[in-house]
């Protein structure tokens, strides 16, 4: 596989509580990489500043209408809608200032090029680790977090609306998921590929993000409940090695 022949910048977000979900398990596996600096020829390898891969992280609120205002901004965009709200739950500063908007008030270095990779990370069913394949315009109706519910629109849907009317119904990452799930499976690491991002906040974070990247490689990973799965670090070292993939895919 080539060598990355600039530092590759990679955004990973993680959630915050929702329900139940005091601590989210995707915010536990994303947190730990927050300025990691992995080689372009070794997924475990660390490397020093200006070559090989950066990796930076941070938390969003379980809220449709924060990830209508953030997604755009992450892509170096303007949003169309939305309104940010900043959970107090959150882990300060990674989620965020009050009164201040992405990338002020996060402990990030936007870079000047862009993102080339964005991952988005969240909690999902047990049992195994997904890669999520696609993601939905439409027919979301579940409250998040703070009991708000998707923009309504016209024909008796929630979902996207302004500013989304140019986008089909399903967006598809240009991930290879299939190679990707291959080769973590020949490293030991075990994960699947869905087609279902659950018509909720991370499958609403999925679509946004695929319709505002200008460039960058975007993916969702459904980590799996901690009783209920591999645990924190497994799921940390495949979002790791996921990085690492894609961003050497990219050079």
């Amino acid at each position: 596989m080539p060598a990355v022949r600039r530092e590759a910048n990679v955004l990973i977000t993680g959630f915050g509580p929702f329900m139940s979900v005091v601590s989210n398990p995707s915010w536990l596996s994303v947190k730990p990489l927050h300025n990691v600096r992995l080689s372009s020829c070794d997924a475990s390898t660390c490397a020093q500043v200006g070559e090989g891969i950066r990796i930076q992280t941070l938390q969003v609120p379980v809220h449709y209408s924060s990830v209508l205002d953030l997604v755009p901004r992450l892509h170096g965009r303007t949003p169309s809608s939305g309104s940010f709200w900043l959970d107090p739950r959150l882990d300060s500063p990674y989620g965020g200032t009050a009164g201040q908007a992405y990338p002020d008030g996060y402990p990030i270095d936007h870079p000047l090029t862009g993102f080339d990779v964005v991952i988005h990370v969240g909690v999902g069913r047990g049992g195994s680790i997904r890669l999520e394949t696609l993601a939905h315009k439409h027919s979301y109706d579940k409250p998040d977090t703070a009991s708000s519910l998707a923009p309504a629109l016209s024909d008796n849907k929630r979902g996207f609306g302004k500013g989304y009317d140019q986008f089909g119904d399903i967006q598809q990452t240009t991930v290879n998921i299939g190679e990707l799930v291959a080769w973590l499976k020949r490293r030991g690491l075990e994960v699947d590929q869905s087609w279902d991002a659950g018509r909720y906040v991370c499958d609403f974070i999925y679509y946004a993000s695929l319709t505002n990247a200008t460039g960058a490689k975007v993916l969702f990973i459904h980590v799996p409940p901690v009783e209920d799965g591999p645990g924190v670090q497994k799921c940390t070292e495949v979002i790791r090695n996921v990085a690492w993939w894609i961003a050497t895919q990219c050079s």
